[in-house]
């Protein structure tokens, strides 16, 4: 019987708390309603085609929050407007382009090194790339953000 009890009390301390999937990383308020899970749910892939703002306002709360962000291929972000926005520059990796046959390799690594990658590409990407890399951020529990009409879906 005792055994048994400590077992189970070992069961309780190694249990997650959470699944990636479960977790959601809160958004900026007006956003929220946009989101089936009314913030950006760990492991997902989000595409916004052109709106810089909203974005921001996506990767601005989990940045708050305390999570890192990387931001690829946005040389010409507005970085004062990005931290009033609420993103906080400290805890911001910037990529601000990448080659097109590097493009995978360098979402790949940051997938797996933060939380929310977000992400402009300037050229085409494949759709077996981008399958990959949402594969990959859903395993890792990864949000990947891109901000572009070019990304296969």
């Amino acid at each position: 019987m005792v055994a048994a009890q400590r077992i189970d009390d070992l069961r309780t301390l190694v249990r997650p708390t959470s699944l990636a999937g479960e977790r959601v990383l809160p958004v900026v308020p007006p956003l929220a309603p946009l989101l089936p899970s009314g913030g950006l749910a760990c492991g997902t892939t989000v595409q916004v085609n052109g709106a810089t703002t909203v974005v921001l306002g996506l990767v601005a709360e989990p940045s708050r929050a305390g999570s890192w962000v990387a931001v690829v291929g946005t040389a010409s972000l507005g970085w004062a407007a990005a931290a009033d926005l609420g993103v906080v520059l400290d805890r911001t990796i910037v990529v601000p382009d990448v080659a097109l046959g590097d493009w995978g390799e360098v979402i790949a690594a940051l997938v797996d090194a933060v939380v929310v990658v977000m992400d402009a590409p300037r050229h085409g990407i494949r759709e077996r790339d981008a399958r990959r890399l949402a594969a990959r951020a859903r395993a890792r529990g990864a949000v990947l953000v891109v901000s572009s009409p070019r990304f296969p879906w």
